[in-house]
């Protein structure tokens, strides 16, 4: 008797406010992922002989803007997910902030709509190539919400092209100053082909399944992505890029650590079935070592103001990651 008492006197379980909502509905950890696929971008279209303060000086308004604007492409983007999703989450992942009603559906609209237009807005502090790539990036998150989406292959080609736009963006932020050299175009291709895959492994995250080969496409593709940055380094031999010895043993130790988290992900998936406790945080942990691998090819391009800039959000990921899912 007394332990029923207990039981029926004890207070309900703890629920987290809007504030909270809203940041599980942005899944706030990958956010910080974002930023460097527009800086990764600027220093691959950068001439060589171009000083990282010389680049900052030219596009100072870009390097400003353009990556908040990525980031909020990238919001708008979740909140339609979760909208088009609802019906599916009230059966499946109740607790979601729209299914749960902590956030309705007109304020999710809203905040989907509003990131765009600003996101459209900022765009323009490079020049009308960047606004036009914002413009595209719109289309794709559109197209990807509410036309492919059940479509398994063209869903993860189209949010691939999401995150590769992204990195292009910032490639066009100075083409005045500039030509858009295929470094560019191959660094936004590799980051396409890395979330293309990403994504097919997500798609069944709420299933026990057998990912497979699948698994060890990410760190494949991040390790030829990077290869790919050094080749080209080598083949103009423009080794002044790097600086001082630093920069480029940096670059070496982040893509080392990048790899690793990479390849540990990897095989958590493969040649066993797993479920929703482990496909879950192994997107979020693909998601994660984006940061480092951003900034490793910023110091192998010679620019480490920005890699530590882009490496300043990890830990915040990470820290940020305990509290919300990624995925």
């Amino acid at each position: 008797m007394q332990m029923d008492t207990e039981e029926t006197n004890s207070p309900p379980p703890r629920t987290h406010g809007r504030t909270h909502a809203w940041l599980k509905l942005i899944r706030v950890p990958n956010l910080f992922t974002v930023p460097g696929d527009v800086l990764v971008g600027m220093a691959l279209a950068s001439r060589l002989n171009f000083s990282e303060g010389h680049l900052f000086a030219r596009v100072v308004d870009a390097i400003l803007f353009l990556p908040a604007a990525a980031v909020l492409l990238y919001i708008a983007g979740l909140i339609l997910n979760d909208l088009h999703d609802q019906p599916q989450d009230a059966e499946t992942r109740p607790e979601r902030p729209l299914p749960s009603g902590r956030i309705r559906r007109p304020a999710a609209w809203a905040a989907a709509v509003t990131a765009m237009i600003v996101a459209v807005l900022l765009s323009g502090s490079g020049d009308e190539a960047t606004v036009f790539c914002a413009l595209i990036l719109c289309a794709l998150v559109v197209i990807y919400n509410f036309a492919v989406k059940h479509l398994a292959g063209a869903a993860c080609v189209v949010m691939g092209f999401c995150r590769g736009f992204s990195m292009l963006m910032g490639g066009l932020a100075h083409t005045r100053h500039s030509d858009t050299p295929l470094r560019t175009v191959l660094g936004a291709l590799f980051l396409t082909v890395y979330i293309g895959f990403v994504t097919w492994i997500a798609r069944r995250e709420n299933e026990v399944h057998r990912p497979g080969w699948v698994a060890l496409a990410p760190p494949l593709i991040m390790l030829l992505g990077w290869l790919s940055v050094l080749a080209w380094i080598v083949a103009e031999l423009r080794w002044e890029i790097l600086g001082s010895l630093w920069s480029p043993l940096c670059a070496i130790t982040l893509f080392v650590v990048a790899q690793q988290q990479c390849w540990r992900s990897a095989r958590a998936l493969w040649r066993r079935e797993v479920g929703p406790d482990v496909v879950q945080p192994t997107v979020g942990a693909f998601i994660e070592c984006l940061i480092p691998w951003q900034s490793s090819l910023l110091f192998l391009c010679g620019c480490p103001i920005m890699g530590l800039l882009v490496l300043l959000g990890w830990p915040l990921t990470r820290v940020l990651r305990r509290h919300f899912a990624a995925s």
